[in-house]
């Protein structure tokens, strides 16, 4: 037996005839998927690719296997190699039957990567008993977990597909769109963010850019994809006399809606609502009587500056674009997301600060509250599980 190493996908050429003979032996004990395997390492080869007997042999393997998509392919493949009146008459009688006998159902779901068991039966007499056993074939096929889009290959008549009718024309196609496909652990994903988070605004005037790890979870829910996440980020601010600041730490919920049709694109603009405290905004303040300070916006005399954490809430605009093939188990994505919103935030109304000892300092309460910008840039890294 073969290993199926990755390193034999870049085999020499001229050794396509091996998997062919591997192929057949595999044939002769009745294990049609291995067979398959040994078929599609031959075509891969670049001799392989040019032997019309290959793509029929897996034309006829995939037939048995009810994949008539592969099937119709390989046929064509093979009428296109072909080098004999015999070879070109084989694949052209093959690709008549085909289409003289089967039509196609492609199978959606609510995202692309969901998953469904199917349940197929036929709704019309079908005397060809090779047909029937096609037919039967399918439905246990698409009875075990598929991921959708799905396309499937049947005889022309009249079918239902998890209770919806469906009608296959030979030579046709149609389309089913399915709304209760079951979550795939392959739609869902934890994605791992490097983002730098800059905020804009009369009072974040300070702040700069803050460099933020964010860890977050998104998962398939109908058409919505929703999920969490929770980050935390160094945010630094200027003080008259050097650097400062400490962490700034956040939660938030997405709801977004990944664009279908994107083949191994995962493209989401979504809604974000996060909760996200900031370390220090400069309060201005002036010196009373009695040793306290007064603190506000737009005091005449600023003997003071009081950085003064905040909670904040956020409604951002979100777009993720990443590259991953979530028809694979455990598909790593690698992309970015871009953000841009607005937050409001409360800063206390009193506190402490020490100038040569702890001093009492009160905040008008009309300049409590804060709205500011906020954009994000991310390198996103998403993990199919």
């Amino acid at each position: 037996m073969i290993p199926l190493a990755p390193s034999a996908l870049a085999a020499p050429a001229e050794d396509y005839r091996s998997y062919l003979d591997q192929a057949r032996f595999y044939l002769k004990k009745g294990w049609r998927d291995d067979a398959a395997q040994q078929l599609e390492l031959a075509v891969a080869s670049e001799d392989g690719a040019l032997d019309p007997e290959v793509w029929m042999l897996l034309a006829r393997v995939s037939y048995e296997r009810f994949d008539l998509g592969r099937a119709r392919f390989a046929a064509d493949r093979a009428l296109v190699q072909s080098r004999t009146p015999a070879q070109t008459d084989e694949a052209r009688e093959l690709l008549s039957y085909f289409d003289a006998q089967f039509g196609v159902v492609t199978v959606r779901g609510p995202q692309d990567g969901s998953t469904a068991r199917l349940r197929l039966s036929s709704t019309s007499l079908q005397l060809d008993p090779d047909l029937v056993g096609f037919i039967r074939g399918v439905a246990d096929r698409v009875g075990r977990p598929v991921v959708l889009p799905y396309v499937l290959g049947l005889p022309a008549g009249t079918y239902e597909l998890d209770g919806v009718p469906v009608t296959v024309v030979a030579g046709g196609s149609s389309e089913v769109s399915l709304r209760g496909a079951r979550v795939d652990l392959r739609s869902v994903g934890v994605e791992v963010a490097a983002t730098v988070l800059g905020t804009v605004g009369r009072r974040a005037a300070d702040l700069y850019p803050a460099p933020t790890a964010e860890v977050g979870l998104s998962i398939p829910v109908g058409s919505l994809d929703v999920g969490g996440r929770l980050a935390v980020g160094a945010q630094t601010h200027q003080t008259p006399e050097q650097v400062s600041g400490g962490l700034g730490l956040g939660a938030g919920l997405h709801a977004g809606v990944v664009i279908p049709g994107t083949g191994p694109f995962f493209v989401r603009p979504a809604m974000v609502l996060d909760v996200t405290s900031t370390p220090g905004f400069g309060l201005p303040c002036a010196a009373l009587s009695d040793g306290t300070f007064r603190c506000s916006e737009g005091a005449d005399v600023q003997q003071l500056l009081v950085y003064a954490p905040a909670l904040g809430l956020g409604a951002n605009g979100e777009l993720t674009a990443l590259y991953q093939n979530r028809r694979q188990a455990r598909s790593l994505g690698f992309g970015v997301r871009l953000s841009a919103g607005v937050r409001t935030a409360s800063v206390p109304g009193k506190g402490t600060v020490d100038v040569d000892g702890p001093r009492d300092w009160t905040l008008d309460p009309e300049d409590r509250g804060i709205l500011v910008g906020v954009g994000r840039a991310s390198l996103t890294i998403r993990i199919g599980l």
